[in-house]
């Protein structure tokens, strides 16, 4: 979704007030845990609500 927004990794970090870019890459490879705090910032900045965020990010199938 964050590349489809065209939004740098350096813009998510900041939007959740994280200190670099690499936190949040870490959040998008699965290293570290995305945290429920972090849902309604992703939401914004993505620009859907939070029940498209959470429908997205945990029930819909990826097809790679």
């Amino acid at each position: 979704m964050r590349i489809a927004n065209k939004l740098t990794l350096k813009e998510m970090a900041k939007a959740l007030g994280l200190n670099t870019p690499g936190g949040y890459s870490r959040i998008e490879s699965g290293e570290n845990e995305l945290k429920a705090k972090h849902l309604p910032a992703i939401a914004s900045k993505f620009g859907v609500d939070l029940h498209q965020l959470t429908d997205d990010i945990f029930f819909k199938k990826k097809v790679d």
